[in-house]
């Protein structure tokens, strides 16, 4: 909220690495930054935030079943978000593909999805 996203995604990498129990929880937390994340940039590149976000929920679901229900949730608002595969394909980006996202300080590999 105060607009520290890449510090708040660095300190919770952190207690996902320093205490198991809590990476599903501190994943679900990164994964809510990026999908509240305002990116810049063409259609794809405003709405690939989108892609990491759901990486981290499908992170936080694996590192705590617990957490599954509202994982899946926050999976299908941030999935409705991707970018078409028309807009893709006018940039040479195609789906499976690898993707650097880079927005707001943060800065992440994922894979490419669209929506057809």
């Amino acid at each position: 909220k105060l607009g520290s996203g890449a510090k708040a995604v660095e300190m919770a990498k952190n207690v996902a690495a320093m205490d198991p129990s809590m990476a599903g929880k501190a994943y679900l937390l990164i994964g809510t930054i990026w999908g509240s994340a305002k990116c810049g940039g063409n259609e794809v590149e405003s709405r690939a935030h989108f892609w990491v976000a759901v990486d981290y929920m499908k992170k936080a679901k694996d590192a705590d079943p617990s957490l599954a229900e509202d994982a899946n949730k926050l999976i299908g608002q941030y999935s409705r978000y991707f970018p078409q595969q028309a807009d893709a394909f006018m940039y040479d980006i195609i789906d499976g593909s690898s993707y650097s996202v880079s927005c707001n300080g943060m800065r992440e590999a994922t894979v490419v999805r669209t929506l057809k």
